[in-house]
């Protein structure tokens, strides 16, 4: 992993033979990761951060670290009795202490909590002043605490088995002291995060998958995908059985069964349970659409799934078959619904009548046949409608736009249901068929009309005779009878 880099003494040095004989120590850059570091008698621990060896086992419990000075803390806490003192950075800290059981874990002692970031009495002077009330504290993670206190905020409790929690009230605070080192204005409260983002800048993906190759900026990304592969959901709900690849994907989760919106929309008051939600609705408001196809085709989208799905209507590529018919579609929600058709499954029932439904878009509609409601209206005649679609196709009524084309006579039509069935006078093709006489027809709803032959259901009464018809449009003919006698 590490070449030579440049030796630390000249040619020319003379050496006096006297002199004990030492290894000589040199530069090495490690191929991996850039990094120079003085080469010894043994290769630097950065090899191990690579290769990922722990080496260093602790004699008592038999964990094992990467380096030998963290081998030895620990075992001082698995058998110490008494607290330990250490320096770093030229300050003595009171951070190492005993375990309550000596097992593989060690027992949280820093707390995010005023007077409990030490459990142990000590005379060390107090170094840190603060400016606005003159208290001081002796460790120097105390103060940004105290100053954060003093903005009225709480304490949160977290507790620590190392002395970190100075880089923890950044958390707190807000405080980001560590920019890019390219300078594109970014900061960071962990100099991990800024390596990891450096990586965004140079391209480095040094984490590879063992199943499929794909690599990625950091560890955890990679663990993330491991488990599409392994099927591994290491974060079950409580509430269901239910099981998620992701923390935060089970936090969401959470919100379905306790029915929190934690994210308002400021313009119109609409809740919302995840943040992206909100982001997506926020353009309904503003009108924007950050999605835009490639093939310039003038079409935006507000969402990246949207703009997924039409690249597929260029490319006419259906990733997603049914497992029942074989049957190819663009988008997995449109394979959900076409299962149910198998299925025969209705999961959105009305809550005024007894019909059920496969989509809640189909339950949308159905619902507005008990409200009455149509909240669609045609600016140019003022004529209401229940669907968006049904407006649609309305508003062709004035503008004779015909935008469906016949491929054998070029007649055109205002919406595609018309132009299917006008294709199978082309084709002969008749998909439904009678089950009583085996008669065929091009469309459900002359099957509909021809059953009532069998039947004798008349479902259209005159309202000013006893006459019943099994058309609508013999009703209306037969109602001439009545206005020609009346006149």
């Amino acid at each position: 992993f590490l070449k030579p880099h440049q030796d630390t003494r000249s040619n020319g040095d003379n050496v006096d033979s006297s002199e004990p004989k030492r290894q000589k120590a040199y530069m090495a850059s490690c191929e991996i990761c850039g990094k120079l570091f003085r080469m010894g008698p043994s290769p630097p621990d950065n090899i191990k951060t690579h290769t990922g060896e722990k080496l260093h086992p602790c004699e008592v419990c038999g964990k094992a670290f990467r380096h030998g000075g963290h081998s030895n803390k620990n075992k001082i806490i698995c058998t110490s009795e008494t607290p330990k003192t250490y320096k770093l950075h030229g300050k003595m800290f009171s951070n190492i202490f005993p375990c309550s059981k000596v097992e593989n874990t060690q027992e949280k002692l820093y707390y995010c909590e005023v007077n409990q970031a030490s459990k142990v009495e000590n005379t060390q002077e107090k170094l840190y002043t603060c400016e606005v009330c003159g208290k001081a504290f002796k460790a120097c993670d105390r103060l940004p605490y105290h100053l954060q206190k003093r903005r009225g905020k709480k304490p949160c409790g977290k507790s620590f088995t190392w002395n970190t929690s100075a880089l923890h009230i950044r958390f707190h605070t807000g405080e980001k002291p560590l920019p890019c080192e390219v300078l594109c204005g970014k900061c960071f409260a962990k100099r991990k995060y800024v390596t990891v983002h450096m990586r965004t800048h140079t391209g480095e993906k040094p984490y590879p998958c063992t199943f499929c190759g794909k690599s990625f900026i950091d560890h955890s990304t990679r663990a993330r995908h491991t488990r599409t592969h392994t099927g591994v959901k290491p974060y079950p709900c409580d509430l269901c059985d239910k099981s998620f690849t992701q923390p935060n994907h089970l936090a969401h989760h959470l919100r379905t069964h306790t029915g929190e919106k934690p994210f308002s929309c400021l313009t119109c008051g609409k809740d919302f349970s995840q943040q992206s939600n909100l982001t997506v609705h926020m353009r309904t408001h503003t009108g924007e659409k950050p999605y835009y196809c490639e093939l310039l085709c003038g079409k935006y989208f507000t969402k990246r799934k949207y703009l997924m799905d039409h690249m597929r209507t260029h490319t006419g590529e259906k990733p997603y078959t049914c497992k029942l018919c074989g049957k190819s579609f663009t988008n997995h929600s449109n394979r959900a619904k076409h299962l149910r058709t198998h299925t025969d499954e209705k999961p959105h029932p009305c809550e005024l009548c007894d019909k059920s439904f496969r989509q809640p878009n189909e339950l949308a509609r159905h619902f507005r046949t008990h409200t009455g409601e149509k909240p669609f209206s045609c600016l140019t005649c003022g004529k209401d409608f229940t669907q968006q679609s049904n407006l649609t196709v309305h508003l062709r009524s004035h503008t004779g736009e015909k935008p469906y084309s016949c491929n054998f006579c070029g007649n055109a039509f205002r919406y595609g249901g018309q132009l299917t069935i006008h294709v199978r006078t082309h084709t002969g093709e008749k998909p439904f068929s009678c089950l009583t006489c085996l008669r065929a027809f091009t469309k459900q709803s002359a099957l509909t009309e021809h059953m009532r032959t069998h039947s004798g259901e008349k479902p259209y009464p005159c309202k000013l005779c006893d006459k019943s018809f099994r058309k609508s449009s013999a009703l209306t003919y037969h109602m001439r009878t009545h206005t020609s006698e009346r006149s």
